[in-house]
């Protein structure tokens, strides 16, 4: 239905999705990832990738762009994790990599200081600091609510780190305006903080 040249468009990396290192990008409109995580471990397959989900359904589309199979899995059901089922799938139609252990690169907290400031989101004010090997977090609009939040944020990889608020896992991505600089945006799929200053 496309043409090669709008394929090769849709499917070309723009920008990294910077999870701790790891070669996963997002194209126009949908993920262009050099490899994909199941099970804690690393398989290093090209795949095009988008999915979706609601309260009343959950849909996972996958391509295998260099052996030609794409692969649909959808579900009746709100946010069910279909993960097994597709990697099943895949395997039924053809010979998957061997799993290796996942690429990320590791945390370095010497480097946390560059990630240390207050952000602004528009919504909420993130005071970031380092204590020791850790970054943590206060946000005082949460605290004037007594709303539940972890302070200490766990390090998944370079500038990526999870901490729960509400109840709610968020991957936090911390991004520099200069490769290697000082962080300028603390990232959130739903929100994006600025640092004071910039």
């Amino acid at each position: 239905m496309l043409s090669n040249q709008w394929r090769a468009q849709i499917t070309t990396p723009h920008v990294s999705t910077e999870f701790a290192g790891l070669p996963l990008h997002y194209g126009y409109g949908i993920y262009v990832d050099d490899g994909f995580m199941y099970n804690d471990q690393w398989y290093a397959e090209k795949v095009w990738q988008h999915g979706g989900n609601t309260s009343s359904y959950t849909h996972l589309f996958w391509i295998l762009p260099e052996k030609n199979i794409a692969v649909s899995v959808m579900s009746s059901g709100g946010y069910t994790n279909f993960d097994a089922s597709m990697v099943a799938a895949l395997n039924s139609v053809t010979e998957l990599p061997s799993p290796a252990e996942i690429p990320v690169v590791a945390p370095n907290p010497d480097e946390y200081a560059k990630h240390e400031g207050i952000y602004d989101t528009g919504q909420f004010t993130i005071i970031v600091e380092q204590q020791n090997d850790e970054l943590h977090i206060t946000i005082p609009e949460l605290d004037a609510q007594n709303a539940p939040y972890e302070q200490a944020m766990a390090a998944i990889g370079d500038g990526t780190f999870f901490t729960e608020i509400n109840n709610e896992l968020l991957q936090i991505t911390f991004l520099p305006v200069i490769e290697g600089g000082e962080s300028v945006y603390m990232r959130h799929r739903n929100l994006v903080g600025i640092k004071d200053g910039y």
